[in-house]
């Protein structure tokens, strides 16, 4: 499994928040909201923050829904359930 950021922003915030956070992942771009509508976590006309886990097949097999922008799960609660899954965490 490998860990990526989604964000609703554009390409260029995109890559300016990868540089921001020298995030050690990819972090991509859901500008238009088409995975965040795909996954059910799009309400009132904006994306909610949700962490994801999808398997190879594109199978939701894990998710966080949190109530506001800084709700997050904490990367215990994150590496806990990639464990369960039978799944690592690959670093880039």
């Amino acid at each position: 499994m490998a860990l990526v950021m989604l964000s609703t922003d554009s390409r260029t915030r995109a890559r300016q928040l990868a540089e921001e956070t020298a995030a050690p992942f990819p972090v991509l771009s859901d500008a238009d909201d088409e995975t965040a509508v795909a996954y059910h976590h799009f309400e009132n006309g904006i994306a909610v923050p949700a962490t994801v886990l999808v398997d190879a097949a594109g199978q939701v097999r894990w998710q966080y829904v949190g109530q506001k922008p800084a709700d997050r799960p904490s990367p215990e609660m994150l590496l806990a359930a990639c464990a369960r899954l039978g799944h690592g965490v690959e670093r880039r």
